[in-house]
C-alpha cells in the first residue's frame, strides 16, 4: 500500500505541492522543486511533455499577490538550458512557452477591456406535461455524474483559490483577478493543458469577462461587481468568486445535460424521435416564440438543438431540472 502510494498519481501530487508553495508564498520551495524536477529529467534524458504549457498556466492561474516577482527565473537557468536542449521536434512550441514561464514573461495580458451588460437571458415557468419518449430521454441524466464531472472540480479549484484581500483597489486588478481565477478553475476541469499559450491567455482572458457579465448581467453589471469587490461589501472578491463558481458549475452542467440529450436523442428511431421533440416543445412552454409551438414538431427532428437549448437554459439552476426527473 506504501509504495502503491509513493508511485501513483505522482504527477497530480507535483503540481499542488507547486501550486501549493506558491500559494503559500514559499517561492524558494517552488524553486527547489522545479530545480529538482528539472534534474531528474535531465537525468533520464527525457523532455516533459507539455511542461512548459502546465507551468506558464499555472503561474498565470495563481492570485495576482502569490504571483512570484523576484524568483525569476524559476528554476536554475543551467538546468533550463538543459532540460530545453532534451526537447524533440514536437516539443519545440512548448519549449518556446517553456522559457515565458521560466523567465516570467506573458503572465498577464495588456489589454484594455470596456465591459458591458448583454441583455438577459429569458425565463420560463416550470411545466408538467406528459411525453413517455421525452420522460426516458430525461431520466438518463443523473445527478451523480453531473456532481462527479462539474460540481466536484469547480468546487475543489474554489476552495484551492486563495485570497489575501477581499478588496481590490482598481478596475485593471479587478480584471486581472477575474482572469487568474479563470484560468485555475480550467485547471480543475481539464487535465489538458494548451499548447497555443499565448492565444490561450488572450482566450482566456475573453472567456473570462464573458463569464463575469453573464454573473453579473441580472445585479448590476460588470461595474456593480467591481464596486462590491472596491468597497468590500457582501463579502466583496470572496463573494465575486463564489458567485462565477456557481455560474460556471450551472453552464458547465447545462453542457452536460445538452450533450447527454443529443447522444439519446440521436439514437432514436424518426417515430420516437418526433415524439420526443413533442414533449419538448410541450415542456419548453411559454418560453418558445409562437412560431415555433405552432409548427409540427417533424420539422425540428433533424434540427432540434436550438429547442434543446432554450429547454435546458429556460432553468434557474440544474437542480430544478434534476428535480423533474
Amino acid at each position: 500500500d506504501v509504495i502503491s502510494f509513493l508511485t501513483c498519481n505522482n504527477e497530480k501530487r507535483f503540481w499542488n505541492i507547486l501550486q501549493g508553495h506558491f500559494i503559500n508564498k514559499k517561492p524558494e520551495k517552488a524553486r527547489e522543486l522545479l530545480n529538482a524536477f528539472a534534474q531528474f529529467h535531465i537525468n533520464e534524458c527525457f523532455y516533459p511533455a507539455d511542461f512548459g504549457a502546465r507551468l506558464l498556466q499555472l503561474i498565470r492561474s495563481l492570485p495576482p499577490a502569490a504571483r512570484p516577482k523576484k524568483i525569476f527565473p524559476l528554476f536554475n537557468e543551467d538546468l533550463y538550458i538543459e532540460l530545453s536542449n532534451l526537447a524533440k521536434k514536437s516539443n519545440y512550441s512548448d519549449r518556446l512557452t517553456l522559457s515565458d514561464a521560466v523567465y516570467g514573461r506573458n503572465i498577464t495580458s495588456k489589454t484594455k477591456t470596456c465591459l458591458v451588460n448583454p441583455p438577459p437571458e429569458i425565463k420560463m415557468p416550470d411545466g408538467d406535461y406528459d411525453c413517455i419518449v421525452f420522460d426516458m430521454v430525461v431520466s438518463q441524466i443523473k445527478e451523480r455524474a453531473i456532481a462527479q464531472q462539474v460540481g466536484i472540480p469547480i468546487d475543489s479549484a474554489r476552495g484551492s483559490f486563495i485570497l489575501e484581500s477581499s478588496i481590490v483597489e482598481t478596475f485593471e486588478g479587478f480584471v486581472d483577478l477575474i482572469v487568474a481565477y479563470y484560468i485555475h478553475m480550467q485547471r480543475y476541469i481539464s487535465s489538458c493543458p494548451d499548447k497555443a499559450a499565448d492565444m490561450t491567455m488572450s482566450r482566456s482572458r475573453t472567456e473570462a469577462i464573458s463569464l463575469l457579465q453573464r454573473t453579473f448581467r441580472d445585479k448590476g453589471g460588470d461595474q456593480a461587481a467591481f464596486a462590491t469587490a472596491r468597497d468590500g461589501i457582501r463579502n466583496g472578491m470572496r463573494g465575486i468568486l463564489d458567485a462565477l463558481t456557481e455560474q460556471c458549475k450551472t453552464e458547465k452542467s447545462q453542457a452536460h445535460i445538452e450533450l447527454v440529450f443529443t447522444d439519446a436523442i440521436e439514437a432514436l428511431g424518426w417515430d420516437e424521435r418526433v415524439r420526443c421533440i413533442r414533449g419538448l416543445i410541450k415542456r419548453a412552454g411559454q418560453s418558445l416564440p409562437e412560431e415555433i409551438k405552432n409548427k409540427p414538431p417533424e420539422r425540428f427532428a433533424r434540427n432540434y438543438k436550438s429547442l434543446l437549448r432554450i429547454y435546458v437554459k429556460s432553468f434557474d439552476n440544474v437542480e430544478q431540472l434534476l428535480r423533474t426527473m
